[in-house]
């Protein structure tokens, strides 16, 4: 069973990543504005740090849904599912290992192709966060193990989302278990685990392997989440399509704009979620929009544009900040990534993705 409306939320998703990382670079991201006093309204940044339009620019939210529409979408292909469990982990292993190893070796190349060190009047997110340590052979290899470690997630920093997504892949079985024995159950310990992992990670340091481990198992409440959105997806469909669209909207809107790293905020964005998933299967008008054309080939292309995207902001900016133009490196940013984007879907991710599907058949069927 697919829903193409939530490939389409998926690529809306991406594209908030890709804006959130284009509005992270720039100086006015850090600027500090007052908002009482009335003159600050008349630049652009205020707008977008201080209103429900912060949603389009604000990465964490995006990526927690990323995370509820991943525990939707894999609950759905195990309805039908005659895979053992081997063959299970083997196609998601093609499916986001394979192309995240491609995007680390562009980020490589990109890297060894741009000056180096920072970049003055940009933002320390972007001279700090990125490209701090020359791609050597010790770091390279750190990223690629996936361990977690702020050190090496540096060269393409989306990634830590994927090593949570592939960790948790390894569980997703018994997580639809037991989500069909007793979503109540379930949701109540998963959210205790949440608690846990979020008091213990407070006396962790930062950026470390148990730092990353524990995250991970916070976020398995996410995918559950969404697995128990799919078990319960005609009650969903029926609450959301018995509210007005604009009210689920503004409402989605105004918790994603919640400033990342407030109390519960991811909690608030999973809630989100689930309103939009809810809208998009079951509301006609949602519906519609959702499987415009543009939204379905930005749903196609998603997960190559959140793994490339951010390269190529890093190297572009690198080399042409201060020398064009914002709003030309900006529109060139984002054209470059779509196109970059297009090609990785078809020359990356559509074979790993077939590759996985043949693999995975010559496992005997559980």
């Amino acid at each position: 069973m697919r829903y193409k409306q939530l490939d389409a939320l998926r690529g809306i998703a991406a594209m908030t990543v890709v804006i959130h990382h284009l509005f992270m670079a720039f100086p006015g991201s850090e600027a500090h504005l007052n908002v009482l006093d009335l003159s600050s309204w008349t630049f652009w940044e205020t707008w977008v740090k201080y209103t429900p339009l912060r949603a389009f620019a604000n990465g964490r939210p995006a990526v927690v849904l990323f995370f509820v529409l991943s525990g939707f979408v894999l609950a759905a292909s195990f309805e039908k599912q005659t895979l053992s469990y081997p063959g299970y982990l083997i196609r998601r292993f093609c499916r986001i290992y394979l192309p995240f190893a491609t995007a680390i070796a562009f980020a490589v190349a990109l890297f060894i192709l741009s000056p180096s060190g920072p970049i003055e009047g940009l933002t320390e997110w972007f001279n700090a966060s990125s490209w701090t340590a020359a791609p050597s052979s010790d770091v390279v290899a750190g990223h690629l193990t996936m361990t977690g470690r702020d050190a090496h997630i540096q060269l393409n920093n989306v990634m830590w989302s994927l090593i949570h997504e592939l960790r948790i892949s390894v569980l997703f079985p018994l997580i639809v278990l037991l989500a069909i024995w007793n979503w109540r159950v379930t949701l109540t310990a998963l959210a205790c685990l949440w608690l846990l992992s979020e008091a213990v990670g407070r006396l962790t340091p930062e950026g470390s392997i148990l730092a990353s481990i524990l995250d991970t198992a916070g976020y398995i409440l996410l995918f559950a989440v969404g697995a128990i959105c799919f078990y319960h997806r005609q009650l969903l469909a029926s609450i959301a399509g018995r509210a007005p669209v604009w009210a689920v909207a503004i409402t989605a809107l105004v918790l994603m704009a919640i400033p990342a790293g407030a109390p519960a905020s991811e909690l608030l964005y999973g809630l989100a979620s689930v309103a939009l998933i809810g809208a998009a299967i079951g509301h006609k008008n949602a519906q519609s929009f959702f499987t415009s054309a543009p939204l379905l080939w930005l749903g196609t292309i998603s997960y190559s544009l959140y793994l490339f995207h951010l390269p190529i902001v890093l190297f572009t900016l690198r080399h042409w900040y201060g020398v064009v133009d914002n709003r030309f490196l900006v529109v060139g940013i984002i054209a470059s990534s779509l196109a970059a984007a297009q090609l990785a879907y078809w020359l990356v991710e559509k074979p790993s993705d077939q590759l996985g599907r043949v693999l995975s058949r010559r496992q005997k069927p559980a």
